[in-house]
């Protein structure tokens, strides 16, 4: 795999992790807002979000697929470390 589709897959793991955490923020804010158009807004959000973290995962699927054992490892590794970070920032985004 070339330096540049490295960091394409860099780039779209970071993007993975802050799209599931958005998928995170958005049913928090869901489960608090009264039945009406701005929870509909919201849920129609939650579901493009949710859509969004679908192909980017499959996009990433397909660029993997020619990595080596330990850049994957690597990959993993920074995909949980940003879906952590996404996720510790949900109660403060309920504040």
């Amino acid at each position: 795999m070339s330096k540049s589709d490295q960091k394409v897959v860099q780039y779209l793991g970071e993007a993975h992790a802050s799209e599931v955490g958005l998928v995170s923020v958005l049913q928090s804010q869901i489960a608090m807002t009264p039945r009406g158009s701005y929870r509909e807004g919201l849920e129609k959000h939650l579901g493009e979000t949710r859509e969004h973290a679908r192909r980017i995962q499959e996009r990433l699927g397909e660029l993997e697929q020619g990595r080596n054992p330990v850049q994957a490892v690597v990959g993993l590794a920074e995909t949980l470390i940003g879906q952590t970070v996404a996720l510790s920032k949900t109660p403060f985004d309920l504040l």
